[in-house]
Formats: structure tokens, C-alpha cells, sequence
């Protein structure tokens, strides 16, 4: 019987001037967070053998995204990927204590873009960045990444090419699911994008859809009509057995 962990973390926007997004902010918000997943392990009372920490993209903010994006920002994009690259070093030596089988995954975001007109992307950069030091198995430039796990396949993308309707995203994921399904082999798909924190089921595959670190968000307010979600999914599959669990990250 293998137990399995899925860690997806999506939107951190690693640079935005936003409340709780100051350096030593996130790093507390991290451990809080590690804490928590800890917290979980421990609730299951089951080993770990595999820990899979997905990255779901616009882990950092880039600098050049939209007009006047520049002054919306921290820190600038190097110092937004050493940021990167020391969180997700101390997560990795949080989780070895879990497991000693920890892989990453990415899938780059639009806020990866290097600029409007470019097509480089931050979120890969770092990606490449991180597996010289950690176990990155699965960093190609692509927007979809696939895996298997737990006698599951999943697939991973940000979501930044769904289209809303209304406002609403939920119509354009189904359509994209159907689509996927019919080219794709997978049970469970991850994404991020829309700052929303929920599950849906379309057809026989499971979307988990995941938060964002950035709790004060006007994107979300504006074009969604709401506050952002900032919680992200943890699960954990065991004999064919999927528990979940949502991680609430403190912001204030």
C-alpha cells in the first residue's frame, strides 16, 4: 500500500506590493503553511512514500505583464526568483522529514511572461533554476505537464488560456475538460489562474482548482466579483483512497 502526497501551489506571485507579500511575510506565511501539511501527515497516521509538490505557475510575479505593471511591484524579477529558490529550498528540507521520495513539477503562468511581447517565462526560468539543486522531474517550456501517482495519471496547467464567460470560469474549464479528454489520458487535473479554491467534476476526471497566496487582490474583486481564495489543496492517495484537504494561508 503506497501513500502519495499531492502538494499543488499556484498564484504565490512572489513581488507583488501587496499586504503580506513582503519577504520576511512569506516566509512565516510558508512555515505556517508547512506547518499545516505537517499537521495533515500527521492526522493520517499513514507513511509517505512519494510527496509530489506541483507548481501551477505565476509562482513569481513577473515585471512586465501589463501597462504600468512595474509599479505594482516589491521586488524585481532576480530578486523575486532567489525568493523562489530559498522557499522552496526550505520546503523541500521540511518535507524530507515526511518522505524521503519529494519530486517537482512545473507548469509556467502568465505572470511568468518575460514581458507583453516576448516568449520567455519567468515561472520556467525558475523551474530550470530550482532542479540544479532539487529533484525537478518535470520542467519542460510547456503549459500542460503529466504525471503518474498513486495509480492515478494528473495533469497540471495554470489556466490562463480559459476563456470566462460572464466573469465566470467554470463554463470555459468544463468545455476544456471535454476537449482534454477525447486527446488526453488522465483521472485528475490541477490549475490555478483563477484564484478560486473548489472541485468540479467533468465527466470521469476530477478539477481541482487552487488559491493563491496574494489575499489582497484586486483582480478578483473586479473581474470576479469576490474575494480571493487563499487556501490550496493537500492530498493524500493511499489504496486507491483519495483524501483532501483545503490549507488556509494567512495573510493578514
Amino acid at each position: 500500500m503506497v501513500g502519495v502526497l499531492l502538494l499543488p501551489i499556484s498564484d504565490v506571485h512572489i513581488g507583488r506590493d501587496a499586504s503580506g507579500m513582503d519577504e520576511e511575510s512569506l516566509d512565516r506565511r510558508f512555515s505556517r503553511y508547512l506547518n499545516d501539511v505537517l499537521e495533515f501527515v500527521k492526522i493520517l497516521n499513514k507513511p509517505v512514500d512519494e510527496v509530489n509538490v506541483m507548481l501551477l505557475g505565476d509562482i513569481v510575479d513577473g515585471e512586465e505583464v501589463y501597462r504600468g505593471h512595474g509599479y505594482e511591484l516589491l521586488y524585481n524579477i532576480d530578486e523575486q526568483i532567489d525568493i523562489a529558490l530559498y522557499l522552496f529550498d526550505k520546503m523541500y528540507t521540511f518535507l524530507s522529514s515526511v518522505s524521503g521520495n519529494i519530486k517537482f513539477h512545473c507548469v509556467p503562468g502568465n505572470h511568468g511572461i518575460s514581458n507583453r511581447r516576448g516568449k520567455g517565462n519567468w515561472d520556467y526560468m525558475l523551474c530550470v533554476a530550482l532542479a540544479r539543486t532539487l529533484p525537478v522531474v518535470n520542467y519542460k517550456d510547456e503549459e500542460i505537464a503529466t504525471f503518474e501517482a498513486g495509480g492515478y495519471n494528473i495533469a497540471m496547467y495554470h489556466g490562463h488560456g480559459i476563456r470566462m464567460y460572464m466573469n465566470i470560469p467554470w463554463y470555459g474549464i468544463d468545455r476544456r475538460i471535454v476537449r482534454w479528454g477525447y486527446m488526453k489520458r488522465f483521472d485528475m487535473v490541477f490549475m490555478g489562474h483563477f484564484h478560486t479554491f473548489g472541485k468540479m467534476q467533468v465527466m470521469d476526471k476530477t478539477v481541482y482548482l487552487n488559491g493563491t497566496m496574494l489575499g489582497d487582490d484586486p483582480w478578483s474583486r473586479v473581474r470576479l466579483g469576490g474575494l480571493p481564495a487563499t487556501r490550496w489543496w493537500s492530498i493524500f492517495i493511499t489504496d486507491g483512497r483519495i483524501i483532501e484537504t483545503g490549507v488556509k494561508l494567512d495573510w493578514d
